[in-house]
């Protein structure tokens, strides 16, 4: 699998799909970035690439929705396949098995290889000042400008045995400190939780602008102990290349266009937050502000006309839908596949903010199982993984639903999901991300379900009506065949 090497040539491959807009006037990095990008993202328009922000160092740039999703006919996910080393007409379907395919070959270890020259321009300690970096205030509400959101945290086990690579969200604060969610579910508070048992910081590296696949990886709901790098080097078939830090011993991707050195402190706190999050609420929790971990930053190098990517989280699409879903769709197929289900595929709609895991089975085996053991195994595979923390529903169809269109989806639903005794098996008390307040206190366990659209015993699926389902071939070519010479008559 042949991705691109570094950020700039994947926006070179956008350029020749018409899919990125280079803005050269001066932007404003408060509300105005985040505007240009919710509105190009939510209309499936192109990526944004912002030459100059206000109050930026000279040079540098940032970029929106380069992962989003298009609006061009056919190739509506073609960034997100081109950043996995697809064709950029490659379906949903082809990219979930592509990665699941990568899943399940024996893992490749990186390869260190010499610090490169490229990030000619260093700052260390207090010479840092991150809010001259053209980081956004994105939405009207948020507690302040986030200088990660779409950006890989490199760290290590204080053993050394597990390097992992992370996204979550960091606000600036000002010279060389941020502060920023360590969540203690998720690897970045599993890691830093060992390094205060030590009582010592946990080192850190902040990679901004790195080859898109990269972020696929650390978005990713892979297992514990379970390296993103080395199941990056099993999907691309080759290993990963990586350099040395200079101020602690954490290798990074060579790839990255900026990359901020430091530590999370293991006691230090500050005020973090709200910020509008990916199921489209300005929401933190209980209460406005929380308290988060310290970053503090002892070096910055960053590439002449570095590039800088931000996502503007909310209502879908966006990078919080397009990596982090279609990561959670792949790593639950292989789960489920791994188990022994017969599962033909799975899919997290993008529409459902991560919220929803659609899984298709064969009319045939969906008949020869006990309907509410099969609900009850797919929901302890996939709900008691990494993949399943943000997921509240897991929908089961029969194969001949397109599981990648969301209006199939919503007609099975509604044609097929029954009200009744083995309608859906109920798992109680579980973990979700708090990211709503409509499912009650922040922090709080809540019911999730798996739905079961499957025919009941004895009943078979009905023919359906659908264009491309109920008619001969012979009779779909000719029907459009007169459709395309038609003449429409002349409105005037």
């Amino acid at each position: 699998m042949s991705a691109t090497p570094d950020l700039r040539t994947f926006l070179d491959e956008l350029r020749k799909l018409d899919q990125l807009v280079e803005i050269a006037q001066s932007v404003d990095w408060n509300l105005e970035m985040g505007a240009i990008t919710r509105y190009s993202s939510e209309r499936g328009e192109a990526a944004v690439l912002f030459e100059k922000v206000r109050d930026s160092l000279d040079g540098l740039r940032a970029l929106g929705i380069h992962l989003g999703v298009s609006n061009l006919p056919g190739l509506k996910h073609s960034r997100i396949a081109l950043a996995l080393g697809l064709p950029a007409s490659a379906t949903p379907g082809e990219i979930v098995a592509a990665l699941v395919a990568g899943r399940s070959k024996p893992p490749i270890k990186p390869v260190e290889v010499p610090a490169q020259s490229l990030r000619t321009n260093v700052l260390y300690g207090e010479a840092i000042d991150i809010n001259r970096l053209p980081l956004p205030y994105i939405h009207r509400g948020d507690g302040g400008r986030y200088l990660n959101t779409l950006g890989v945290i490199v760290m290590r086990s204080p053993d050394g045995e597990w390097t992992n690579w992370s996204i979550a969200r960091v606000q600036a604060i000002g010279g060389n400190r941020a502060v920023g969610v360590v969540a203690p579910f998720q690897h970045i508070g599993k890691i830093h939780a060992l390094w205060k048992e030590r009582g010592q910081d946990m080192p850190i590296a902040l990679c901004l602008g790195v080859d898109p696949v990269v972020l696929f990886a650390g978005g990713g709901p892979l297992p514990d102990n379970v390296d993103e790098v080395d199941f990056l080097g099993a999907y691309t078939g080759s290993p990963i290349e990586l350099e040395r830090a200079e101020t602690n011993d954490l290798l990074i991707p060579v790839s990255a266009e900026l990359v901020l050195e430091g530590s999370v402190s293991q006691s230090e706190l500050a005020s973090e937050g709200p910020m509008g999050e990916y199921v489209g609420f300005i929401y933190q929790g209980p209460d406005d502000r929380a308290s988060r971990y310290v970053y503090t930053f002892d070096k910055l190098a960053y590439r002449d006309h570095a590039i800088v990517p931000f996502d503007a989280a909310g209502e879908p699409p966006e990078e919080n839908h397009t990596v982090w879903g279609t990561m959670t769709a792949a790593e639950s197929l292989y789960l489920l596949r791994d188990a022994g289900l017969t599962v033909t595929d799975a899919w997290a709609p993008y529409e459902a903010v991560n919220n929803w895991l659609v899984v298709s089975v064969p009319e045939a085996y969906a008949a020869e199982q006990y309907q509410p053991q099969l609900l009850k195994t797919i929901g302890d595979i996939v709900f008691h993984s990494k993949a399943g923390y943000p997921l509240k529903s897991i929908i089961v169809v029969t194969d001949d639903i397109d599981i990648h269109d969301i209006n199939e989806i919503v007609w099975a639903l509604v044609t097929r999901h029954r009200h009744s005794e083995n309608g859906s098996w109920v798992f109680r008390d579980e973990t979700i991300w708090a990211v709503s307040p409509f499912l009650g206190p922040a922090g709080e366990p809540v019911d999730k379900a798996v739905l079961n659209l499957l025919p009941p015993p004895g009943v078979r699926v009905p023919p359906r009506t659908k264009f491309e389902v109920n008619y001969p071939p012979e009779i779909k070519d000719a029907a459009l065949r007169k459709l395309a010479g038609a003449v429409h008559d002349d409105p005037s």
